[in-house]
């Protein structure tokens, strides 16, 4: 479902802290979002379509996932994102490329989201914009260099313990299975790890 409303300015600044310092721009920019209830299995992307809105993720949970051939029960999660987070897959946003994956819901939620048009023209009239996006980008850049290291370490074991310390609120959320994905690993495996712990 999809609407018109925005969030009052101090639930945004609150929500995405990159705007905090700059309430006019959110005043401005709340005239452009399209408010989003989410709710789980639903596709904000679809693998081969094109992505070409910018979404910022009030409330709930959301991953980035392949589909392994057509088993909508097979797939391998790329990442994570909760509420004060922002989704698009850079490869399709920003070269419009139809997407590799898709952003499916994991929680029920609410999230606003701009279409690239609209943002890249705000973006030209409001040189703070540039200030956020700066922002944003470092924030994701770090985000995906935790998640890529989770990934790299030797044992599952490390892999499970560098996940919680980083993303703690996932762990703790995420279903089993999709976490075990994430991690390259069994759920079996992240279960027995994790029940060595209780």
């Amino acid at each position: 479902m999809t609407d018109t409303t925005t969030p009052p300015t101090h639930l945004f600044a609150d929500t995405f802290p990159e705007f905090a310092p700059y309430p006019d721009l959110i005043l401005q920019l709340s005239g452009l979002l399209k408010r989003h209830l989410l709710h789980p299995g639903q596709l904000l992307v679809t693998a081969g379509e094109h992505n070409d809105r910018f979404y910022f993720i009030a409330s709930g949970m959301i991953r980035g996932v392949y589909y392994i051939d057509t088993d909508i029960d097979n797939t391998i999660t790329s990442w994570f994102e909760i509420e004060g987070g922002y989704v698009a897959i850079p490869h399709s946003y920003f070269n419009n490329e139809p997407s590799l994956e898709s952003i499916e819901v994991l929680e029920a939620g609410e999230a606003f989201s701009v279409s690239r048009a609209e943002l890249q023209q705000f973006q030209a009239a409001n040189p703070a914009m540039g200030m956020v996006v700066r922002a944003i980008i470092i924030r994701y850049m770090v985000q995906m260099e935790h998640q890529l290291r989770a990934l790299r370490l030797t044992t599952a074991k490390q892999r499970v313990d560098y996940f919680q310390q980083y993303f703690p609120s996932v762990y703790k959320r995420a279903a089993l299975k999709h976490i075990a994905s994430f991690l390259s690993m069994t759920p079996q495996t992240l279960s027995k790890i994790r029940n060595i712990r209780t």
